[in-house]
């Protein structure tokens, strides 16, 4: 499976998603997220989490 690290159109709040699916419904505030266009993929979710943790580090 492949994943993504995608922002929230609504709380803008970074999601880790399942590139299987076509969308994706934010666990912060409930909106769809649109899995559309191009990527940095990751072959786990574990890889995925961790890409997540590093880009709330730098934004903060």
């Amino acid at each position: 499976m492949t994943y993504a690290v995608v922002n929230c159109p609504r709380c803008k709040k970074l999601v880790v998603a399942s590139l299987r699916y076509k969308s994706r419904t934010c666990p912060y505030c409930g909106a769809r997220i649109p899995l559309k266009g191009q990527y940095v993929t990751f072959k786990t979710a574990k890889d995925a989490r961790l890409f997540k943790a590093k880009l709330q580090g730098l934004l903060k």
